[in-house]
């Protein structure tokens, strides 16, 4: 109940006017630097800020997809080459291996 009955102080011209706020050697400037306080579109909002201060953006993000995207596939089909390569030279050594070692299986 206490905090209800109190009144919230209101700013007036009247007040902004006042010289203890304002510089005597230009007193429009200095209104419009107090005023410029209460003006919310005026003002940077946290996500500018937080933009400006995150740096430089990173380089993934700064190549475009379809260039990834054709690395990707070169990478898979290479791979997948290297694999069938193995898998083919591993058959004939372990051909010539078991030929070698068991000559009735071979």
């Amino acid at each position: 109940m206490a905090m209800a009955e109190q009144e919230k102080p209101q700013v007036n011209m009247s007040q902004l006017s006042d010289s203890r706020f304002l510089d005597s050697s230009s007193p429009a400037s200095s209104t419009e630097s107090l005023l410029a306080e209460f003006d919310l579109e005026g003002q940077k909002n946290d996500a500018d800020a937080e933009a400006a201060e995150s740096g430089p953006i990173a380089v993934e993000y700064t190549v475009a997809a379809r260039m990834k995207l054709i690395y990707l596939a070169g990478y898979f089909m290479l791979n997948l080459a290297l694999t069938i390569y193995n898998k083919a030279l591993l058959q004939k050594v372990l051909r010539t291996v078991s030929a070698h070692c068991c000559p009735q299986t071979g």
